[in-house]
């Protein structure tokens, strides 16, 4: 039963993200493998088990990743072709093993260290930061493993406390787990003395300051809205089969559009590759193949500026492919007024759909991007994009953020269940409204504080007017 601890702690933590989210398990989550690391004699033996149980934590939290039903960037025959199924569990498993297994064991090493007789460290608070601050140091630093993405953080798994989560305003999602494995460790503390008041004393100081703060944040954010605007977020549950949707489904997004349209929004956001027929040349600022007789590409583009001129004012964000030369890129078109006004393309790209395997592989771009839109600035990003840690550092001057994603490529639920706690960080974090437009399970906007103000789930599109 003693080496079953570290396996408890793995379930606490998998009851922690959806679909259950009992988020208030993350406070304890994380005793019994501190008890076991603590106690355990053998440290080879220790840190097989630990790491263990991180890959089973791993592999439960990652392979849902695994459940895509989107195959056409791999073409119809050939080797991977084959086994493709085979390989994404194989690379999903080898990121738990690194991301999860070795790195759980190199956080009990660390920890053994720090509570071993002979440590330097006596201090029970400056054991306490440190356990907070290796464990947060490892978040960080699986970011940048190949594939690494901000997925795991207990942080994240924070997202449905209202109050606690205002704390990665200050300090980020990775300063949100330093606060949970704080009160984990300094818990554990409590019970290995059980006698020191000063463990719950803290404890219950940790916790007022961080509501105090919250509902600081929750009053001042309410209180300090200087603009206001209408955005619609246009949602689509067709299948992501995108190479057969074709006309049809275009003519569903112009059904959305139009609907949207009457109520007079400031922007419009629509899902990413949204029209995946269209491929605008960036030279001309016109799809490729519009020149030909009684094109569909002419009349369906056309269609869409002709949406721009009726409605001069308003701001139109568009997942499509555009070319470059050469390159071929997943982007975001603003369009106003009938004119293409930017063009954002992809940063990050999917390390296998997107890039080495793909048969059609597509380019990424360095360069950030703002859309200087009537209400305010802009920063644009594409579905998976949402992950990565560098979204608020590049959209510090933005007003205002916008996703357009695809959730329906995976046919778990949990996958766009966690996505959405990760975009309520994201709006936290950065205190700007997030702009989500997506296929899948449900489109979104979400306001400083991340609270899902307005939702398109079970409609095609939403309208809602925000104060920023």
């Amino acid at each position: 039963m003693f080496h079953a601890l570290p396996f408890l702690s793995s379930i606490l933590l998998i009851l922690t993200f959806p679909p259950y989210e009992v988020s208030w398990l993350l406070y304890v989550a994380l005793i019994p493998l501190f008890f076991y690391i603590d106690r355990s004699v053998e440290l080879k033996k220790m840190l097989l088990v630990v790491g263990l149980a991180g890959f089973f934590y791993g592999v439960y939290t990652l392979f849902p990743l695994g459940s895509t039903n989107a195959w056409w960037w791999i073409g119809s025959s050939g080797i991977f072709f084959e086994y493709k199924e085979l390989a994404l569990y194989a690379f999903l498993g080898s990121l738990a093993l690194v991301g999860n297994g070795a790195l759980f064991a190199a956080f009990a090493y660390g920890f053994k260290q720090i509570f071993s007789k002979d440590s330097a460290v006596r201090n029970w608070l400056f054991r306490a930061l440190l356990v907070a601050a290796l464990w947060a140091l490892i978040e960080y630093g699986r970011s940048y493993i190949p594939g690494g993405i901000v997925w795991q953080e207990l942080g994240i798994s924070a997202a449905p406390q209202a109050y606690i989560r205002q704390i990665a305003h200050l300090v980020g999602v990775y300063g949100l787990s330093f606060f949970i494995v704080l009160i984990n460790t300094l818990l554990y503390q409590w019970f290995r003395s059980k006698t020191s008041i000063c463990y719950p004393v803290t404890i219950f100081l940790l916790f007022v300051t961080a509501f105090l703060y919250g509902q600081y944040r929750i009053e001042h954010i309410s209180s300090a809205s200087t603009r206001s605007a209408r955005v619609a977020t246009i949602h689509s549950t067709l299948t992501t089969q995108e190479e057969s949707v074709g006309l049809v489904g275009f003519r569903y997004y112009e059904t959305a559009v139009l609907e949207a349209l009457e109520q007079s929004p400031d922007i419009v956001v629509l899902p990413e590759n949204a029209v995946s027929f269209l491929v605008i040349d960036e030279h001309t600022t016109l799809p490729l193949g519009y020149q030909l007789p009684a094109s569909t590409l002419r009349t369906t583009f056309d269609t869409i500026v002709g949406w721009s001129l009726t409605h001069p004012n308003t701001a139109f964000l568009i997942g499509l492919h555009t070319k470059k030369d050469e390159a071929v890129f997943n982007s975001v078109v603003y369009i106003e007024n009938g004119t293409i006004r930017g063009i954002y393309h992809k940063r990050h790209l999917l390390p296998i759909a997107e890039g080495s395997f793909a048969t059609d592989k597509l380019a990424s771009s360095s360069t950030p991007m703002l859309f200087q839109t009537r209400v305010g600035a802009i920063s644009p990003s594409i579905c998976s994009e949402i992950l990565h840690q560098d979204i608020i550092s590049r959209s510090a001057s933005a007003d205002l953020l916008s996703v357009s994603g695809n959730d329906a490529i995976f046919e778990s639920p949990i996958v766009a269940r966690r996505g959405r706690q990760v975009a309520i960080l994201r709006a936290v974090e950065s205190g700007k409204y997030i702009i989500v437009s997506t296929k899948g399970l449900e489109s979104a906007v979400i306001n400083p504080l991340g609270e899902v103000e307005y939702s398109s789930k079970g409609a095609t599109y939403s309208v809602a007017t925000i104060r920023f």
